[in-house]
């Protein structure tokens, strides 16, 4: 093997080793305001963070905040978001619908629009729950009387039957139903 194919071959496996470290440093960031993902390395970093942009998902701090019950310090953030706290600290204050209270926790805060969809939101699961209630108490039992079972069971040798039930429901309505077909055979005899 001569020297220039070996140089060849370094050369080649140094590209590869720089090309994936680059692929390694492509990461997400995010706008505060809006919590748009764009993927950046390079000269794109630079250019988002001088727009602002951040290495945390507004959404996902802001569903921390929530989770808490709607406030939340930083520690319980970092440990729902994965973020760093550091950067989370000096940003915080971008995000969209997140403010420091005055006892520094980090709550959120709701516009008009999202208080309305709420209370929508609730009220359409309140005229739900209520039909799904009228529905499970419409269901008829169709259910025959004790006294037409008694008597079915008297009359029929097989009680548990079609036959019977129908015969038992007409009894129910009628307790008169089949006593006059015996008084007819009594005065055939």
């Amino acid at each position: 093997m001569d020297n220039q194919y070996i140089l060849k071959i370094i050369l080649e496996e140094l590209e590869k080793i720089l090309f994936e470290k680059k692929k390694e440093n492509k990461h997400a960031m995010y706008d505060p305001k809006t919590g748009k993902k764009e993927m950046a390395d390079g000269e794109r970093h630079k250019e988002l963070a001088k727009k602002g942009y951040v290495h945390f998902d507004p959404k996902k701090v802001i569903a921390a905040t929530d989770k808490e019950g709607g406030a939340a310090g930083l520690d319980a953030i970092v440990k729902h978001t994965g973020a760093d706290k550091g950067e989370l600290k000096k940003n915080i204050s971008k995000v969209k619908g997140i403010v420091k209270h005055k006892k520094g926790d980090y709550i959120t805060v709701k516009t008009g629009r999202q208080v309305a969809e709420e209370i929508i939101r609730q009220e359409i699961q309140a005229v739900l729950d209520e039909k799904r209630k009228k529905k499970k108490k419409k269901k008829k039992g169709n259910k025959i009387c004790p006294a037409g079972i008694a008597w079915a069971k008297r009359t029929f040798d097989t009680y548990p039957s079609a036959y019977a039930n129908l015969a038992a429901s007409k009894y129910c309505k009628d307790p008169n139903y089949a006593k006059g077909s015996k008084k007819r055979s009594k005065k055939r005899k």
